[in-house]
């Protein structure tokens, strides 16, 4: 029997703590996955099209564009996407606002981990959700209109027409009494010998009365009736048509979909619309687009990567900023994956072709450093490595790289001694801030190559001053390379520990000095693996 795939769940919500915890909450259940997160509604409307999730959990008061909006936008791209409304409002005018926009749930950010995950199942199922305390909210509303003698007051109720076509059938309002209990749509299916299909029908029918109930209230009243949401409008802030499902960024470019995702951006997969040209978009999470230093180092990494031209570097063509003031870089696509994602994939890298692989890298590292670039973060999810039997490689984000040219510009946005990188990959003096040189990235790589070739870290510290220490401090283990399965030629142990001397003066002095070793490298020797 095939593994059931897990749900997919996008979480649109302003605040990143709150985000936080959802996720954490989330990764209790194993059939859950959080596949992106989100702060604001045109971030979620990009984020929607691009990874397809089957459920959103959708904050009402989201900056740019609010969580109802966003969800009717999604709703009409990918009907078959289900938005839960996840928000601290309980006002009635949002609840109405929400139902009208085809939210399937309605969840107060007071509920409780197990409701909420309830709440994904049901609507997943095809079912409507209904939150505990709205349940509660509208059985109160029911007692209220069945006893008008009644002179209890009821507060934050949702008032629903004495009518005998808003009336609540005596099954919903058990229904209602058993959600406000917090029973899930199957322990209630289970409780009154239904289906879960009729009892989600008789759910989605009280949400339709409620509506139902409130526009006739509001009409009653002559005051402007709640509308379905229009499109288009001067304030739609660049949300432009999605043509069956592709986003548009600038006026010629369009998303199809998600390449990959780190700590300060994401990448798209796209395309040029006028050329019919695959790229790559890189664009800021929307939290960091409106930091001023983040965006001016977003920038200063399309200026290097435009200045540099080689087989083995990403090349970017055109920069650019969204009508909503995001900035975005467009760099040519390839198809293929990170070397840490193929390491995942393939297990620790062969001889032949890990040697071919770090070949390619240093020929590219030697172009950057001849202009004077480093780029101070090389690790394996930094060198894309394509599919072929003989792969072919890149290396991508320059976003922390130190560029001369740009160095008066840098200086505002980093400041001195600032320690910038992966723990992991360090060399010692970037550890300390020191001053960088292309040595430093030699160490980086040398790390690499021992990880890629072992299948272990050359340093597994608990902590960043752990990894610190080890950096500035401990030798590498040679243990790795007698394991069992792992057999490289000496010459090629010999290079990696060379690149890894905490000494820059020790190292290999430049990526063109390394690449010369490597090539003496013989991989098809079986006379001169390591020994002891």
């Amino acid at each position: 029997m095939p593994e059931q795939k897990p749900i997919t769940i996008l979480i649109a919500e302003d605040q990143a703590i709150t985000r936080f915890g959802l996720k954490c909450s989330l990764e209790a259940y194993a059939d859950l996955k959080v596949v992106a997160d989100c702060g604001d509604g045109v971030s979620a409307i990009l984020q929607a099209l691009a990874v397809k999730p089957n459920v959103i959990l959708m904050d009402i008061g989201l900056p740019k564009i609010d969580g109802i909006r966003a969800s009717k936008e999604i709703k009409q791209a990918l009907p078959n996407c289900h938005i839960i409304m996840f928000t601290a409002s309980a006002e009635k005018e949002h609840i109405y606002e929400a139902l009208e926009a085809g939210a399937d749930g309605y969840c107060l950010k007071t509920v409780a981990g197990e409701h909420l995950y309830a709440a994904i199942k049901a609507v997943t199922s095809g079912a409507t959700w209904l939150d505990p305390g709205i349940a509660h909210k509208l059985l109160k509303a029911q007692d209220k209109q069945s006893s008008q003698e009644s002179s209890a007051v009821i507060t934050s109720s949702l008032p629903l027409k004495p009518s005998p076509n808003s009336a609540l059938s005596e099954e919903q309002v058990a229904i209602l009494k058993m959600l406000s209990a917090g029973c899930s749509l199957e322990t209630i299916a289970k409780q009154t010998s239904a289906s879960l299909g009729n009892v989600g029908g008789l759910v989605q029918g009280t949400l339709d009365l409620l509506l139902k109930a409130a526009k006739q209230e509001l009409n009653d009243k002559g005051e402007t009736p709640i509308a379905p949401y229009k499109t288009g409008g001067p304030d739609r802030q660049g949300i432009k048509n999605y043509q069956d499902g592709r986003t548009p960024i600038g006026d010629r470019y369009e998303i199809d979909g998600v390449l990959g995702r780190g700590g300060m951006g994401i990448v798209y997969k796209g395309k040029h619309v006028l050329m019919n040209r695959p790229v790559a978009i890189k664009m800021l999470h929307p939290e960091h687009a409106a930091d001023d230093h983040v965006v001016a180092r977003f920038q200063t990494e399309a200026q290097t990567l435009s200045q540099l031209s080689h087989p083995n570097l990403v090349s970017v063509f055109d920069f650019g900023v969204t009508a909503n003031h995001e900035p975005y870089m467009i760099m040519d696509f390839h198809s293929g994956q990170s070397l840490d994602n193929f390491l995942i994939a393939q297990g620790p890298l062969d001889s032949d072709i890990g040697v071919s692989i770090f070949k390619q890298v240093l020929s590219g590292l030697s172009i950057v450093h001849k202009a004077g670039i480093v780029h101070r973060d090389i690790k394996p999810s930094n060198i894309i490595v394509s599919q072929d039997r003989n792969p072919e490689v890149k290396i991508v984000d320059f976003g922390i790289a130190k560029n001369p040219s740009t160095e008066k510009e840098r200086l505002k946005i980093t400041n001195t001694g600032e320690v910038v990188g992966t723990p992991r990959y360090m060399s010692p003096e970037q550890c300390t801030g020191k001053e960088l040189d292309a040595r430093s990235d030699i160490y980086a790589l040398g790390c690499v190559m021992y990880e890629c070739f072992t299948g272990k870290a050359t340093f597994d510290g608990d902590s960043f001053y752990d990894m610190v220490r080890l950096h500035l401090n401990e030798a590498p283990s040679r243990l790795p390379f007698f394991q069992p399965g792992v057999s490289h030629p000496k010459e090629l142990v010999e290079i990696i520990f060379k690149a890894l001397n905490k000494n820059p003066d020790d190292r290999y002095q430049s990526a063109e000095e390394m690449l010369e070793a490597l090539n003496k490298v013989s991989t098809m020797s079986k006379n001169a693996q390591v020994a002891d």
